[in-house]
């Protein structure tokens, strides 16, 4: 260690910022042995701590030198602020005392400078006093001799030296002289129209000076006087002093076939004016314009007179003809005088305004339609006269309408038939005029005219609906012959449907295109909701007379149903002879309808309301079956099975692949079909045991009444005795508390409990039938029994007897003798509560016990199931 010197040693581990005493002790004395070097490690040590002692006392020392320098440093600094300041503010006195000598030194030049401008401005105001004073006696004494050339750069002149003394007025002799050229300037405005009065004579004949009445016209629009346009006004009336003479109220000249007459007459004055006249008068004076307007106006007048003469005489071919050639007078007179920019002129004064009288427009008129209030617009400034008068225009397009309509009513259905067109040609040539007349009145006027025409138009839609369409719908059903529909009415009833809906949409685009043009005030009273609405009622009565004419068809099918002797029937065999005719019919007669229709969406409403309709004849017919035995009922399942099938095709009938037929359909020839189901599936449960034909009964129809059950009863052939057994048992079953046990014990009887038959599963009506709905309306009057009666029907139209609360009243109510009555097979509301598919399944179990053995055949690959 020694001989290392172990100074560097020492000193790294003193200078350490992490010193530790032990290590630095380990590392000098890392042995024993080491520790002979202890006394010279101390002094080494010592050494150490005086010479940083001496080092640390020399840094103090150079720290105090450095804060004394410092501090003398800031002191000199001081000092010299302290001087800078002393002299920045002698400076500043010295300028100060500059200031003041300049100004003892300029205070007489200023006032001597002040002096002279004052002097210029008095020499200067004077001269102009002069000025104006000799120019104003010179302007007068010029314009005593008429020379408005000569006047017109000297007026310029005292016009500008007015202005110079606009400010100086408050002086007496400049405000006199001021006073002394407005009169001039009024003077001379108020001569310059005499001048150009007495340059036209008593028959409005040209007789001054032209060059030099434009030069006084050239003077009025540097005076910017209101004069004018009374010179203006004066000018028109004198152009137009002949005319109304010509044309007098009284006149023959002034009827409506000669107001071609009037529009050449302004045509020749226009012309002569731009030849002669028009160099007068300064451009933006727009003249011509005037002349055209006061025309415009006086015309309006005389013809409005003449119309009001006329009154009820007033002959609808002039008044078009008067007004067509107004409108393309209108329209010239817009070609010419397009609009022009607003000119900056003062106000006009009423003084010496031309005479006024009936047949001439007001100076307030003329001046209206001037530049000063912006150009005149000739758009209806004479054909706005025609407008009270065109309510006649309106009857006789209202008359043509009516003439034409009366023509479709002579005209027969199969006439309009056109085989290049889906509609009757009628609705085609009523639309036609329709667009005719609606561009004629469009060009005569768009407010209240046009708006009485709407009211034509609509008046036309409602007859033609009322009166053409539902007018021309077949009548199947006379007093002495009831007939099926041919397939030519067919085809003719759907381009009823087809007309009526083009009508409908016609309807609702002329609706669209009447508000666009007529006056928006009058645009909300454009309204053809209830034409729509009989239009839509005849789409109506159109598919109704469809679905009674397909189902005119079918009754040769349903009369060979009313010949099968049901109640001796001994087995079931194939699909019955009816039931092929009907298919056929259907086919036929659907594929007809399907084909003739444009619009699909009444093609799902044929079928939805034909297939209501066609339901509902097979269950009156059912009944007029007076008995059916249990064979025969199960050959009627079998058959309304295959017509279920046929059913489910119509909306898609005659397509070489048509789609599967819609959800909300299939659903809807379920319920159809279900009510005939379950007629036939009461009739098929034999009597014995009665408590279990009156309790199946009751599932099938929890909410029959006792009519409904003798109908039942009555389909099965049961004697007196037997129905009287059965009914005293219904009667026991009907009370609230009797029925409640009897579901009681059906739920709890294994007899009772679901049973699947063989084959197929059955198929389970979404809405099970009802029986209170079961003929309750027949044919397609039960398919149109929320719409009203059918206009189309004779009044004598056989009524079939019905199974409904409509055709069984309850004891002791009224009944219509004109009708048949047959009992209620359901309650008072006619509702019938769905039961679920385990309720469904435990049904055909007992009907599957009650027929133990029968055996159901398949048809078309679906299982029949009850």
């Amino acid at each position: 260690m020694a001989d290392s010197g172990g100074s560097p040693v020492e000193g790294d581990i003193l200078d350490s910022e992490t010193f530790r005493p032990i290590d630095c002790v380990n590392q000098l004395f890392p042995s024993e042995q080491a520790l002979w070097q202890l006394d010279v490690v101390a002094e080494n040590l010592r050494q150490r701590v005086r010479r940083t002692d001496a080092r640390i006392q020399q840094v103090m020392w150079a720290q105090i030198d450095t804060e004394r320098e410092g501090m003398q440093e800031v002191r000199r600094t001081q000092q010299a602020i302290r001087e800078l300041n002393r002299r920045i503010s002698a400076m500043r006195n010295r300028a100060e005392l500059s200031e003041d000598t300049v100004l003892n030194i300029t205070h007489d030049i200023k006032a001597l400078d002040s002096a002279k401008r004052n002097l210029v401005a008095a020499i200067t105001l004077l001269k102009r006093i002069q000025m104006l004073a000799v120019a104003t006696d010179q302007l007068r004494h010029i314009l005593g001799n008429r020379a408005y050339r000569e006047a017109s750069h000297l007026l310029l002149a005292v016009q500008e030296l007015r202005a110079y003394f606009t400010n100086y007025q408050r002086l007496p002799e400049v405000a006199k002289l001021v006073r002394d050229v407005d009169t001039l300037q009024r003077n001379l405005a108020q001569g310059i129209r005499q001048d150009f009065e007495s340059s036209f004579n008593g028959a409005g004949a040209f007789t001054g000076d032209k060059e030099r009445l434009k030069d006084a016209c050239e003077i009025l629009d540097l005076l910017a006087s209101p004069e004018r346009m009374h010179v203006v006004a004066h000018y028109c009336s004198t152009q137009l002093q002949p005319y109304t003479i010509i044309f007098k109220a009284n006149d023959e000249v002034a009827s409506l076939d000669n107001v071609s007459r009037r529009y050449a007459w302004l045509r020749r004055v226009l012309r002569t004016h731009d030849e002669e006249y028009a160099t007068m008068f300064p451009a933006d004076w727009y003249v011509d314009r005037h002349l055209c307007q006061r025309f415009a106006e006086l015309t309006r007048r005389q013809l409005t007179a003449v119309m009001t003469a006329e009154g009820a005489e007033l002959d609808v071919v002039e008044l078009l003809k008067a007004l067509q050639l107004t409108l393309a007078f209108e329209r010239q007179l817009q070609r010419r005088f397009p609009p022009a920019p607003i000119s900056k002129q003062s106000e006009p004064s009423a003084v010496g305004s031309p005479p006024e009288g009936p047949d001439q427009p007001s100076t307030a008129a003329i001046t209206a339609a001037s530049p000063l209030a912006g150009p005149p617009t000739f758009e209806r400034c004479i054909s706005e006269a025609f407008e009270p008068y065109l309510h006649r225009y309106v009857e006789s397009e209202g008359q043509r309408v009516a003439e034409l309509i009366e023509t479709f009513k002579a005209r027969p259905l199969h006439a309009e038939d056109d085989s290049e067109l889906s509609v009757l040609s009628s609705s085609t040539d009523l639309l036609f005029l329709y667009r005719e007349a609606l561009t004629r009145c469009a060009g005569f006027s768009t407010g209240t005219p046009l708006l009485d025409l709407t009211h034509v138009f609509a008046r036309g839609l409602t007859t033609y609906a009322s009166e053409i369409l539902l007018g021309k719908l077949p009548k199947l059903y006379t007093v002495d012959e009831r007939r099926p529909m041919s397939h030519d009415e067919l085809i003719q009833v759907c381009l009823i449907i087809n007309t009526a809906d083009y009508c409908n949409t016609s309807a609702a685009q002329l609706e669209r295109k009447l508000a666009a043009i007529i006056q928006p005030d009058l645009r909300d009273a454009v309204q053809f909701d209830a034409q729509r609405d009989a239009l839509f009622g005849a789409i109506h009565a159109s598919i109704k007379s469809l679905v009674r004419g397909v189902e005119s068809c079918c009754e040769s099918a349903f009369s060979a149903m009313l010949r099968i002797p049901w109640a001796t029937l001994d087995a079931v065999g194939d699909q019955s002879e009816y039931v092929t005719v009907a298919m056929a019919t259907l086919r036929l007669s659907v594929g007809v309808i399907r084909r003739s229709l444009t619009n699909v969406r009444y093609v799902r409403t044929f079928c939805d309301k034909f297939v209501e309709a066609f339901t509902g004849k097979f269950l009156s017919t059912l009944q007029k079956c007076r008995q059916v035995s249990e064979v025969g009922a199960e050959q009627m399942l079998l058959d309304i099975q295959a017509i279920k099938t046929v059913l489910l095709e119509l909306p898609h009938m005659g397509l070489d692949q048509p789609p599967p037929p819609p959800t909300t359909f299939v659903k809807l020839v379920g319920r159809g079909v279900g009510r005939i189901e379950a007629i036939l599936k009461a009739i098929l449960a034999p009597p014995e045991p009665r408590s279990a034909m009156v309790d199946n009964f009751l599932l099938l129809f929890p909410d029959a009444t006792l009519g409904g059950f003798q109908v039942v009863l009555d389909l099965k052939g049961l004697k007196k005795a037997e129905q009287a057994t059965l009914v005293e048992l219904f009667k026991q079953r009907v009370s609230p508390a009797a029925r409640q046990n009897t579901h009681r014990s059906l739920s709890l009887t294994s007899s009772h409990l679901p049973v699947v038959m063989p084959g197929p599963t059955p198929t389970v009506v979404a809405n099970p039938p009802t029986l209170a709905r079961i003929g309750e309306e027949t044919g397609a009057d039960r398919a149109f029994d929320s719409h009203g009666s059918d206009s189309t029907s004779h009044p004598s139209r056989p009524t079939t007897p019905r199974l409904g609360p409509s055709a069984s009243p309850l004891p002791g109510t009224p009944v219509d003798p004109g009708r048949t009555q047959s009992p209620d097979l359901a309650g008072e509301n006619g509702s019938w509560t769905p039961g679920s598919a385990r309720a469904s399944q435990r049904i055909n179990h007992n009907l599957r016990r009650f027929m133990s053995g029968m055996s159901i055949r398949k048809g078309n690959g679906e299982g029949k199931s009850f």
